[in-house]
């Protein structure tokens, strides 16, 4: 990178262990209404007990469109007694010390956001919280586009053009909202360099459409990912523009921070 990313805190979470800490991590029923106890019981928020860090990381040159939350780690989490942070491992096999699964990218590609989660709270007298790591982040600014003319919106066509190919794996009206159709699309790879998906009239109009949904299963060459797209218009057949980044490269970016709790001893 041309010059340091800068990294800032923006918030900061404390979730101290329900009165019930032993059935923190298996409350299926908390929050839903179905199990009264269990919802008394449960973490504030619902959230897993432990300390989150929310930070923004904004690249110089800008043109972010990711995070490898997996290439990504958290070396250091500390309060400022030394006492760590960082936790172990749940029940089902999850690091409770992570960068978190759900990063956001600003619209324009400046900046990302991010979580830091640890298993474990700040001493009672600590003021200030450290954390330090390295951030995989994915830069590009160049597009391409590639369209398959007159593709048929019906379950098993095939959809492809240029590195993209998949195929329909559902068609029909949505459950909710104003869209005249919602299309599944399925594709056996990641899809990490596509910028957009758009749809065209076949005389070349365009169809507005939203993305309403994405979800991706396995991992390196059986990666399965399907998008949701929910049209204004009720079509049979489309143009089907796949935008896809051509200079994407990836940058490690270190980060060391430290924030103020904010919080005053109180009563006792």
């Amino acid at each position: 990178m041309s010059a340091a990313a800068a990294v800032q805190v923006l918030g900061l979470r404390l979730v101290a262990p329900s009165a019930n800490a032993a059935r923190d991590e298996d409350r299926e029923g908390a929050g839903t209404g179905k199990d009264k106890d269990k919802e008394i019981d449960a973490p504030a928020f619902y959230a897993t007990p432990g300390t989150t860090l929310v930070l923004v990381c904004r690249p110089p040159e800008g043109g972010v469109i990711g995070l490898d939350t997996d290439a990504s780690t958290v070396s250091v989490f500390h309060d400022d007694r030394g006492n760590s942070l960082l936790g172990g491992v749940s029940k089902r096999g999850r690091a409770k010390s992570s960068i978190g699964s759900f990063p956001v990218v600003a619209g324009d590609g400046s900046a990302v956001r991010f979580e830091v989660e640890g298993g474990k709270l700040p001493a009672a007298d600590a003021t200030a919280i450290e954390v330090e790591g390295s951030l995989r982040v994915r830069l590009a600014s160049g597009k391409a586009s590639h369209q398959h003319d007159g593709a048929t919106l019906a379950v098993q066509q095939p959809i492809s053009a240029g590195p993209i190919a998949g195929k329909v794996t559902k068609v029909g009206a949505p459950e909710w909202g104003d869209a005249k159709l919602q299309v599944e699309l399925t594709f056996p790879m990641a899809l990490e360099q596509l910028a957009g998906v758009r749809f065209l009239t076949p005389e070349g109009k365009a169809i507005k459409a939203s993305q309403s949904s994405s979800m991706r299963m396995g991992i390196g060459a059986k990666t399965t990912t399907k998008l949701t797209f929910d049209l204004a218009e009720k079509v049979e057949r489309a143009t089907v523009v796949f935008d896809v980044w051509t200079d994407q490269r990836e940058v490690d970016v270190p980060f060391a921070v430290s924030t103020g709790l904010g919080l005053g001893r109180g009563a006792r």
